[in-house]
């Protein structure tokens, strides 16, 4: 091939991939923004009217990125600085059940990074560990006040307690809760309804003795008739069905 091709070739190549950048930095759905204390960075939001990071009033390390709400047109990545990456855990608030939940992140470069379609109110908490009993009777309690015609439910599980003279926001503990229904089967009914109850245990948090407030939020899906007659309405593990996602 002859040099002036090449270095023709070449030019071009240059040329494509430096408009492909540009047009990708000038996409105004292309989006990187860092909250005022520089501990977080959301990149790569595809919405036209971008996002934002608030921090609310009297909080320390709380992020409102917006726009929240349901499930957006493509991934951001939330970075998180934190200087104690392996303890850390980041927790988005969920308004249905008032309870932090801890997200799935990965480690990377020292960073906390989470990928998600649903933006929110963001924390990074420190990782604890809650020896909580396993509440089977306040399962049992919950089911059987089931609301009428109610064919499938699911409750999870938050804790909260004081440390000193601060308020520890309630959590909600990931390997606890129970779902079912009709024969075991969470059915999704017509609407939902919603219920609550709360119980007391001094439990190990961290290993260490510790008075602590637990929330059962439980989620009823009701449709007209409830379960067909004969079908129980029990739990997914009484029957021997692997549970779905809490």
């Amino acid at each position: 091939m002859k040099r002036g091709t090449i270095g023709f070739l070449l030019c071009a190549a240059f040329v494509g991939a430096t408009s492909a950048i540009l047009l990708f930095r000038a996409d105004p759905e292309y989006v990187t923004v860092v909250s005022d204390d520089g501990l977080l960075t959301v990149t790569g939001f595809a919405r036209a009217e971008g996002i934002a990071i608030v921090q609310p009033l009297h909080t320390i390390g709380i992020y409102d990125v917006t726009p929240s709400g349901g499930m957006q047109d493509l991934l951001a990545q939330l970075r998180f600085t934190s200087s104690t990456v392996v303890s850390d855990d980041v927790v988005r608030f969920n308004e249905a059940t008032a309870m932090w939940e801890r997200q799935n992140v990965a480690n990377v470069d020292g960073y906390l990074v989470l990928r998600t379609a649903h933006l929110g109110r963001f924390s990074v908490f420190p990782h604890e560990d809650v020896a909580a009993p396993d509440f089977v009777s306040v399962y049992d309690a919950l089911r059987n006040a089931a609301p009428a015609n109610a064919v499938g439910y699911r409750i999870v599980v938050g804790y909260e307690y004081d440390a000193g003279s601060l308020h520890r926001p309630r959590r909600r503990i990931d390997d606890m809760g129970q779902q079912g229904g009709c024969g075991g089967a969470v059915m999704p009914g017509k609407v939902m309804q919603y219920s609550a109850d709360t119980r007391s245990a001094n439990v190990l948090v961290n290993d260490v003795q510790t008075l602590v407030d637990f929330t059962f939020f439980a989620t009823w899906f009701v449709d007209d008739t409830g379960c067909p007659e004969g079908v129980p309405f029990h739990s997914a593990e009484s029957y021997g069905i692997l549970p779905l996602s809490i």
